[in-house]
């Protein structure tokens, strides 16, 4: 964002880029839809590419620079408001379970043949 322009304008700008690109993915819905031509490769090449694709790819550009804004304003906001946290003891230990008998283990007695 450059610091010359105001933020709404910059916004109102964006806003009419996104109407353009989403009138564009339409224009090129409808005209693949309806002329066989518009569906092969012509005199530019693919032309589903240049009817579809690269509209959706400036659209999707345009979402993430969008999404990068917005992740940049959410640090800042957080650092201003002190988050609360209650303070929890410490969780208790398990016990070691009492050994009961000896602590040598019995050996069995040879089987009678």
């Amino acid at each position: 964002m450059s610091h010359a322009t105001h933020p709404s304008a910059e916004v109102s700008s964006q806003r009419l880029l996104r109407q353009a690109l989403v009138g564009a993915v339409f224009l090129g819905v409808v005209a693949m839809a309806s002329l066989p031509a518009a569906r092969g490769a012509g005199p530019l090449g693919w032309m589903p590419l240049w009817l579809l694709g690269m509209p959706l790819a400036g659209l999707a550009a345009l979402g993430l620079a969008d999404l990068r804004e917005r992740l940049r304003a959410v640090p800042a906001a957080a650092a201003q408001v002190p988050a609360r946290r209650r303070a929890r003891p410490a969780q208790a230990r398990r016990r070691m379970a009492p050994r009961t008998g000896t602590s040598r283990r019995r050996v069995a007695a040879p089987a009678a043949a």
